[in-house]
């Protein structure tokens, strides 16, 4: 099930990444909900690297969460002191 997660986690982001280059709008809050989306695919690629056991590169992946800041920085936070 982890790599069914992984797998639409990543068509997620590159119909996000593909949203962002070229936006069917120019509305601030539309590009605002873009990269929120985004920072919650990292969050959630962080969390199905922990289930798999690569400690190491989830660690980096939350790390990069924290430094970026954003809606999930508290959540990323709290996954980094429990590793």
């Amino acid at each position: 099930k982890i790599d069914e997660a992984v797998r639409q986690i990543n068509l997620a982001r590159l119909r996000i990444d593909n949203e962002i280059a070229e936006p069917a709008s120019s509305d601030p809050d539309y590009l605002l909900q873009l990269e929120s989306d985004r920072q919650e695919l990292d969050l959630l690629d962080a969390v199905c690297l922990m289930r798999e056991g690569k400690y190491f590169k989830a660690r980096k992946a939350l790390k990069a969460i924290v430094e970026e800041g954003g809606a999930y920085k508290a959540d990323a936070q709290k996954l980094l002191e429990e590793l």
